[in-house]
């Protein structure tokens, strides 16, 4: 009976021990995360089909490797996160994700905070996140939504850096470069979160490149990883042409020598697919989505001393009608696209950016210049994206399935300048896409663009110096969000005001000055962007009975 008891308590004393040596493990593991279950109904993925392999290493930050497992946690995706100094970096591998805190690093990199930031490019940390570019890596850099701007100019320019990205002169034989070419995108985002800054290379000619706030890290993973597998929310077919362009880069390395593409990063969020662009704002009504991407030749042109360098910038909206904002009588009025050259060359003016972007044949709406034009009712309406000769071209083409029609007009101002005898337009161009439609979880969407193509202008033209300049890109919704005709009646309007900084710094180049527009100080965020949105602002407006109802107490 005794040695009954005591095989007993040797039991329970070796299960102690080996629930104690599991807690150590635990404890011991502090600083690397695995996690495998289900992915939430929240999303269309089920890891089955899925299988998450990437590393991520967060750089010198316990902090901020918490709340990076948290935000994978959180979506139970399984995941390995590990905690590394910048003394490591060289020593992860290919194709991993390596997120830096900003804090970390910037000392080594800003030489004068001030409206016009002084960034040292000779800065080591620079060459080490041109190499985890180079070798296939996600950068990213968390910070501080007022330093978006220097952040991502830092990662651009380690890009170009990396796949030594330069703008040739090609029709001078005694200059065979001018610099490195590189751009990011300028996006509303909300002050009171911190983001990730992220950047990663397509092949050797194109860059992905922006902000996504944290807990969203989990989505862009399975997105990256699994685009080729992405479902379509319903039967109308609204893919994003940034994406088909990018599709051809990715493809393809042919186009590495004659041309640069660009594109937002927060493209990658989507839940379901990554189609519809960036999942800018969504409440019980539906989800507005909206993108844009850049193609610029990287070959200046010369006309009678008069020097440009062709591109392209493409824009697309779309909205997403729900349920309920359905069966409660809502619809979508309307959208708004415009591409406004004219603000950066105020900029221009300003002294704030040394160059501008141009239309040299602009003034007219038609498939070969402002595309789409205007019309009184279509279905469907082509937009070619790409530069003939030196980009990969796609047909992209609007249609709307069920037969909805939508009207279409435009209109432009600004100026047009003379420079060397030559007419340099310089225009705000916009589209009105009326809809007047409604459907049961449905997308709405256009597309708009600039074919000529347009061209940024150098003025004072040397190789040796160092160019910047501006592009707005603007988009917005007003629908009904409900719609009776004795009420209640509601409107909400969604608009986002985005743009695009575009850098040439010769490669000799040891620091950088950036203006304002493009540096710490000015953001294109607002107090007025919700949380986790990609908009400048949201607003609705309660509506008055329609003349003749009968209002109780009134």
């Amino acid at each position: 009976m005794n040695k009954f008891y005591i095989n007993i308590a040797i039991a329970f004393i070796s299960i102690i021990i080996i629930v104690g040596l599991f807690v150590n493990f635990i404890i011991s593991s502090y600083n690397k995360f695995s996690a495998s279950t289900a992915l939430n109904s929240s999303s269309n993925f089920s890891l089955e089909s899925i299988n998450i392999s990437v590393p991520i290493y967060v750089v010198n930050s316990k902090t901020l490797l918490e709340q990076v497992v948290n935000a994978f946690k959180t979506h139970n995706v399984k995941v390995y996160v590990s905690n590394i100094s910048l003394s490591q970096l060289d020593s992860t591998p290919n194709d991993s994700i390596v997120i830096i805190s900003w804090s970390e690093i910037n000392s080594s990199i800003i030489m004068n905070l001030s409206s016009k930031s002084k960034l040292n490019l000779t800065s080591k940390i620079i060459s080490e996140i041109s190499n985890l570019i180079n070798r296939g890596d996600i950068v990213s850099l968390y910070g501080n939504v007022t330093y978006s701007n220097v952040i991502q100019f830092i990662l651009s320019y380690s890009w170009a850096k990396a796949f030594n990205n330069k703008l040739l002169l090609g029709i001078n034989p005694k200059i065979k470069a001018l610099g490195y070419l590189f751009a990011y995108p300028k996006i509303p985002l909300s002050l009171n979160e911190p983001v990730l800054f992220i950047a990663k290379a397509v092949k050797s000619s194109g860059l992905i490149i922006g902000p996504i706030y944290l807990d969203q890290l989990p989505n862009f993973v399975l997105n990256v990883e699994n685009s080729s597998g992405m479902n379509l929310l319903n039967s109308n077919n609204p893919k994003d042409p940034c994406y088909e362009e990018y599709q051809e880069y990715e493809n393809s390395s042919n186009w590495a020598d004659s041309s640069t593409f660009i594109w937002a990063a927060s493209q990658w969020l989507g839940q379901s697919n990554i189609y519809y662009g960036i999942p800018a704002y969504s409440d019980g009504n539906g989800t507005f989505y909206w993108d844009s991407c850049l193609i610029i030749n990287k070959q200046i042109a010369d006309v009678e001393n008069l020097y440009s360098i062709p591109m392209t910038v493409v824009g697309y909206e779309n909205y997403y009608e729900s349920q309920t904002m359905y069966y409660n009588g809502g619809e979508v009025v309307r959208q708004t696209g415009a591409i406004d050259y004219y603000h950066g060359y105020q900029m221009y003016q300003q002294s704030e950016v040394n160059s501008f972007v141009s239309d040299p044949g602009g003034g007219s709406f038609s498939s070969q210049s402002w595309n789409p034009q205007p019309t009184g009712a279509a279905s469907q309406y082509t937009i070619i994206v790409g530069l003939e000769g030196v980009t990969p071209i796609v047909e992209f083409e609007v249609t709307w399935s069920g037969g909805p029609k939508e009207s279409i007009t435009g209109s432009y101002n600004g100026v047009s300048l003379n420079m060397n005898n030559q007419a340099v337009p310089v225009y705000n161009i916009t589209w009105d896409f009326n809809i007047n439609q409604n459907d049961e979880n449905y997308s709405f969407y256009n597309v708009f663009n600039d074919v000529t193509p347009p061209g940024i202008v150098l003025p004072n033209f040397s190789p040796l110096n160092n160019y910047n300049t501006t592009i707005n890109v603007d988009f917005s919704n007003y629908a009904y969000t409900t719609s009776n005709l004795c009420g209640p009646n509601t409107t909400e309007s969604i608009w986002a005001d985005t743009s695009w900084i575009i850098n040439i710094y010769p490669q000799s180049s040891t620091s950088a000055d950036i203006p304002s527009t493009s540096g710490i100080i000015l953001t294109s965020s607002t107090p007025e962007t919700p949380p986790n949105a990609y908009i400048t602002g949201v607003s609705s407006q309660a509506l008055q009975p329609w003349y003749g109802c009968i209002v109780p107490g009134s």
